[in-house]
């Protein structure tokens, strides 16, 4: 099973050669928002990114995936505090790396 293909793909990979030539660090989002800003000059109708990222996938023309590593991971902490006079707790979630509020619940 091969590859599938769309009649004016060869039009579109033309029209993208240009953009990767002059703009060689551009991923396929960018180049396709490119592409559209041309297309839109000559009314044309916009093209998808998934079918820009397919066409330059067919054609090698992807930069490479980069491996970002994480200094760290952050895990949030959640503290609870019940009112018995009142009948309800707050659980509060604190982001445990740079102590902020991430969110709160309220029950009754």
């Amino acid at each position: 099973m091969g590859h599938y293909k769309k009649d004016d793909d060869d039009f579109i990979l033309e029209q993208i050669k240009p953009i990767i030539k002059m703009r060689s660090t551009y991923g396929y989002k960018r180049v396709t928002a490119m592409l559209n800003k041309q297309r839109e000059l000559l009314e044309l109708p916009r093209v998808n990114k998934k079918r820009v990222y397919r066409v330059m996938k067919i054609k090698g023309l992807l930069l490479p995936k980069t491996e970002t590593a994480r200094e760290h991971q952050s895990i949030g902490k959640v503290m609870t505090w019940t009112a018995v006079e009142i009948d309800c707790s707050l659980d509060i979630i604190i982001n445990d790396v740079q102590m902020f509020l991430v969110g709160y619940f309220i029950c009754a």
